[in-house]
């Protein structure tokens, strides 16, 4: 009898569907829209003096183990955005914002956990050659509060042969879905205020919505 109830209980498991799991919509082209506009970088940045963002469709320039912009990231679609300061101020040089969006929220993740990973593992410093010339490079931690899904971030200080060539990068990816914003603030002289960047990043999140 007991082995009877046995087969049955089988042959239910057999005969029960298993839950069919959606399968994710093909990403959408990214398009200008997605990026943030020159009038949101200059509420925060109002001494940048480009006339326009400039448009490309390049990767971004991820962290590969603890090099800071050793891989190449394209995803389905990427569209990137960038505003330079015309002149050399004490302050922000540039602001460099890529978008990418995936086929799958995990590929997604993968690019968000590369700056945090960089910024749990990879805290110190370093010599390396730049073109022939010697640049000193200091990684440092950052984490972000969480915005949209989840975010992370890193500070990269870069200082070259020459005095007074300094270069403060703070780095912000956010993600929403299956798109990662990321957005490099370089700054000449000092590091670049977390909270500017955060503003942007919440910016960011609203394009991606």
């Amino acid at each position: 009898m007991r082995s009877v109830l046995v087969a049955l209980a089988v042959l239910v498991t057999l005969l029960v569907p298993a839950p069919v799991v959606a399968a994710e919509e093909p990403p959408r082209p990214l398009q200008r829209r997605h990026l943030l506009t020159l009038d949101e970088y200059q509420a925060i940045y109002g001494y940048l003096l480009s006339s326009r963002v400039k448009v490309r469709r390049s990767p971004v320039l991820a962290p590969h183990r603890c090099v800071d912009r050793a891989a190449e990231v394209s995803g389905a679609s990427r569209i990137q955005g960038s505003v330079y300061a015309d002149e050399r101020p004490p302050s922000v040089r540039d602001v460099e914002q890529t978008v990418v969006r995936f086929h799958s929220t995990r590929e997604a993740r993968a690019l968000v956990d590369r700056y945090r990973t960089f910024s749990r593992r990879c805290v110190g410093e370093s010599d390396v050659i730049i073109d022939g010339d010697q640049w000193h490079i200091e990684k440092r931690a950052w984490f972000p509060r969480t915005l949209g899904d989840e975010s992370a971030g890193m500070l990269i200080v870069s200082t070259g042969p020459w005095e007074g060539e300094s270069y403060f990068d703070r780095v912000l990816a956010v993600r929403v879905g299956r798109t990662v914003s990321v957005l490099d603030v370089r700054y000449w002289f000092a590091v670049p205020p977390r909270m500017e960047l955060v503003v942007l990043g919440r910016r960011a999140v609203e394009h991606l919505r």
